[in-house]
This record gives structure tokens, sequence and C-alpha cells, in this order.
């Protein structure tokens, strides 16, 4: 049902106020994260069923100038890091990728591991403010046939205090699934399938 969901939120693009733009990249990339989420986050993923660390390996591999990224295993007590002058790019200072990687860091479970909140995560972004402006960059594309998660392009300041929310996410997810299971409903007629 996921699958059939994103195909129909993909049949609606055209209709919402969100411009995509494709570019062909011809160079096969290594896109992994070792990182392992625990199976009660198991909503978390992608549609294609990556976990929120490995669909962040992607969504940064998209403006890496390599074509490698790997996303790794966050160790207790640790956090992942903060754009800097250094790291800072158009992926790096997305909404989904903020979303997805404080999503990674809670779901390995890591107690002691700091969850940032947005203003830290764009105050690491001045080069260019508009980065921060976006769920994903126009311009960019996922590799992999990966694809980001509905609760993951959610504004960050958004969330309650301006910092991820998982239950704020989980209800997104919810939310979504319900809208998906609807169009799901609509487009079979789910009510003359059923026996009388």
């Amino acid at each position: 049902m996921v699958s059939l969901c994103f195909y129909r939120f993909v049949s609606i693009i055209p209709y919402i106020s969100t411009i995509l733009a494709v570019q062909v990249h011809p160079v096969k990339r290594t896109v992994i994260s070792p990182a392992n989420c625990t199976s009660e986050y198991s909503w978390m993923d992608d549609g294609r069923g990556d976990s929120p660390c490995l669909t962040v390996a992607y969504v940064e591999a998209a403006c890496s100038g390599s074509n490698n990224y790997d996303q790794p295993i966050l160790q207790n007590g640790y956090s992942y890091s903060l754009p800097n002058s250094s790291t800072a790019n158009a992926c790096y200072c997305s909404w989904s990728s903020y979303n997805l990687m404080m999503a990674c860091t809670i779901c390995q479970n890591n107690n002691n591991s700091a969850i940032w909140e947005w203003p830290q995560w764009a105050n690491g972004c001045t080069a260019n403010s508009s980065w921060t402006q976006e769920y994903f960059p126009s311009g960019y594309v996922l590799g992999g046939n990966a694809s980001i998660p509905y609760w993951a392009i959610t504004n960050p300041t958004a969330w309650t205090s301006a910092t991820f929310n998982i239950m704020q996410a989980n209800a997104t997810y919810q939310a979504s699934m319900l809208v998906c299971f609807r169009f799901f409903i609509t487009d079979v007629n789910l009510p003359q399938m059923l026996p009388t």
C-alpha cells in the first residue's frame, strides 16, 4: 500500500505548489548506512523500506561532489554534526536532511545523543539562507530510487520548539497514511468490491 500511496502522491504533485526538478546522474552512487534503527521505528522508513539513516545518506549524496556517501553509526553520547562552513550545502541544510538526521539519531536508541534544534542547524547554513527554505533542493535528484517520507518534508519550524518531535512526526505519518487510504478507496471503488 505504501507504493500505491507514493504513486498516488506523485500523481497529484502537479496540483500542489511544490515544483520538483529532475537531473540525470549517469554515474552510479554507492550510498550506505551501517546505522540500524530499532523495529519500533519502522514507520519512519521510506517507500522502499529504507531507514531514515539510509534515506538521509541519499539526501546528502545528492549534493556531494563524489558518488559515495556513508551515514555512520551514531555512538552513544555523540550527535551528528551540525552544518558548518565546510559541510553546508543545499542538501545538508534542507528540511529533509534535518528531519531525517534527527530521526536517525532517535531510531538508533542512543539515549544520550542530542537532538539539535532547527535554529542551531540553520545557523550553519549562513552561506546561502535559501538552502533552509526547502524540503529538498531544486535541481537535484535522489539516487537509487530513494524517496523522502512525507513526515520528513515538514518545515522544522512547525515542530514544537522548532525541534524535531517524534510524536508530531508519527502523527504526520499517520495522517498521510489515512489520506493514502482514502485515495485507495476512491480509486479502486472499494465499496463496490465488497460482497453484499
